[in-house]
């Protein structure tokens, strides 16, 4: 025992002060009598003694002096040192970020694994009062302060994890202020799949096993200039064995497969090529058969580019006209700034000021003479892109007049020693001449044909490659740069439309697909995927047997105060020393 103000020990001279008095009284009492025999005999009486003793220890007096020995070690507030359980305020933080929804190996997800020990640790204590948090990229508050009962364990039971990513320092902090702070409670607990992040106060967590997981961690999808489509997918390996993974990538109507192995942890790339894609809209799945297939699917989303404008001068060919259409959409036109212009058996003044394919065209500076001619398969001597996947020898050619180029030019392919296809030098611009007809040659009939005319368009048609579509993650606000009203749509069905200040629309998509935007200025999907983070084990031990956890009631030091009671005391002694007085005066008996 210690004393808070030890000065109050002082006080205690009154106890002294208390018990003079009550001599001094019974000294005035004192009354002289004449000496009889009666008087002497009455000391060996046996009850006259005790009469004598009864008057030297009054009750009355003892009762003074306990009142007044309360009051002295009440102001010197004494306090004993104790051991007492600690946790009667406990704030409850549940990760409910998107892989808690993995299934573990008894078809329990980890959420639920989390609130069945949640429950068992609470079970353990003695009646805390709780708060319930359910943390995410975007957290809740689930149970407010309240006793813990049935009535918390039912609403525990029937919570459910969300697609949202995991919590930040400042996610957690916003949802514990708006329960009073941290510093409202004893104990803060943590459940989930991965240690909480770095905070600014004590924290105990449990960290449930994590299964081992496959997944697509990133995908994107870009447009080619001539209108087919590039895929990029990110797959990780998050097991301690080699995996042989099958990825499919497909845009609604056609798909792509592609295969990849990968070691332990590791990650890998894999790409897939849509030449003919004319779709916005791209999903990339994998096949696999791990606990958390939430992550086996993600999505993409691209603006189309307008369609190819072509300038088409000359004779048409359904052959060439059908190649063009296969590489890219097309839209023709008579405009000299077309982003592509096609001459066919035609003469020229001079070369376009834009791209442009010229087939047995009479060009200034071009000679050909049809009294000599070769045939043959085909041969190159260069590497170009414009041949890139295209087999010269492939290539035959049954009638070809002799030629000769005045103009700074080189050979892309040539039959025997004479040019077939050149590239003229021009640095405003790429032109590209086929100097036979194509009804001379099988180029109609081969795979060569399509190929080397998308490679032409990626090469000279410099338009500006449109950028990979929007893409947003669940849980996190997505900001519409549509003006006035809108409406949005989801995998799910409408989407409220939120507004954010006077004139700003955002929508919050809640769950990964693809999310549609119609307003003033158009309609546009917008791909909406998981967090990467999700599919991640944050560390090789997470991989465990057994949950860690925490002891369910912890002892703490603590300091008890007897101040207020010994006041109380001494109040009630005073009270009944008064109340024994005045019964004593109304009999007529003698008081101190």
């Amino acid at each position: 025992m210690s004393f808070a103000n030890p000065a109050g020990l002082a006080a205690l001279g009154a106890v002294f002060l208390v018990i003079l008095l009550a001599l001094l009284r019974v000294r005035e009492r004192r009354r002289e009598v004449a000496e009889i025999a009666l008087w002497r005999d009455l000391r060996s009486v046996p009850a006259a003694r005790i009469q004598r003793a009864r008057a030297l220890v009054d009750p009355l007096l003892l009762l003074q002096v306990a009142c007044a020995a309360a009051l002295a070690l009440a102001v010197a507030q004494p306090a004993w040192r104790a051991q007492t359980e600690r946790g009667q305020h406990i704030a409850v933080l549940l990760d409910a970020s998107a892989s808690m929804q993995a299934v573990s190996t008894d078809s329990a997800t980890l959420f639920a694994q989390a609130v069945q020990v949640a429950v068992q640790q609470l079970d353990r204590l003695p009646a805390p009062n709780v708060s319930v948090v359910l943390v995410s990229s975007r957290p809740s508050v689930l149970v407010g302060p309240e006793p813990y009962g049935s009535s918390t364990r039912a609403v525990l039971h029937s919570s459910a994890p969300s697609w949202n990513g995991d919590a930040d320092g400042d996610d957690i902090l916003s949802a514990l202020a708006a329960l009073g702070g941290a510093e409202a409670f004893d104990r803060i607990l943590w459940f989930g799949d991965r240690p909480p992040v770095s905070l600014p106060f004590a924290i105990e967590a449990v960290v449930l096993p994590r299964e081992a997981n496959l997944a697509i961690t990133q995908f994107a999808v870009r447009e080619r200039a001539s209108g087919g489509v590039s895929a990029f997918v990110e797959v990780a390996n998050e097991t301690v064995e080699f995996q042989s993974l099958a990825v499919v990538v497909s845009d609604g109507s056609t798909r792509a497969n592609v295969e990849t192995l990968l070691e332990p942890g590791e990650r890998g790339a894999v790409t897939a090529f849509f030449p003919s894609s004319r779709g916005s809209r791209f999903t990339a799945s994998l096949a696999a058969d791990d606990g958390f297939v939430a992550d086996n699917v993600r999505y993409a989303a691209i603006d189309r580019s307008p369609p190819l404008s072509v300038r088409w001068i000359g004779e048409d060919n359904r052959f060439l006209r059908s190649a063009l259409e296969a590489a890219a959409p097309l839209e023709f036109t008579d405009a000299a700034e077309a982003d592509l212009t096609v001459v066919y058996d035609a003469a020229l003044a001079q070369l376009p000021p834009r791209p442009a394919l010229l087939v047995r065209a009479q060009l200034p500076g071009l000679v050909t003479e049809s009294n000599a001619s070769v045939s043959g398969f085909a041969a190159s001597d260069v590497s170009h892109p414009l041949l890139e996947g295209v087999r010269p020898e492939e290539i035959y050619v049954e009638h070809l007049d002799r030629a000769e180029v005045a103009l700074p030019h080189r050979v892309l392919l040539r039959v025997g020693d004479n040019p077939l296809l050149i590239e003229v030098a021009d640095p405003e611009a790429r032109h590209y001449v086929l100097l036979s007809d194509l009804t001379a040659t099988n180029l109609p009939i081969t795979v060569e044909f399509p190929i080397l005319i998308r490679n032409l368009i990626e090469l000279a048609v410099q338009r500006a490659t449109p950028a990979p579509g929007d893409e947003a993650l669940v849980g996190r606000i997505l900001p519409l740069p549509a003006s006035g009203d809108a409406t949005a749509w989801g995998p799910a069905g409408d989407v409220d439309v939120l507004r954010i200040g006077d004139n700003e629309l955002a929508i919050l998509p809640e769950k990964p697909g693809f999310y549609g935007i119609a307003g003033p200025d158009g309609e546009r999907v917008v791909a909406v995927n998981l967090d990467s983070c999700e599919s991640t084990l944050s560390a090789p031990d997470m991989i465990s047997e057994e949950p860690a956890g925490f002891a369910g009631a912890v002892t703490q030091p603590h300091w008890r105060s007897l101040g207020p009671g010994l006041a109380g005391a001494a109040l009630a002694l005073l009270l009944i020393e008064s109340y024994v007085e005045s019964s004593r005066r109304r009999r007529g008996g003698r008081g101190l």
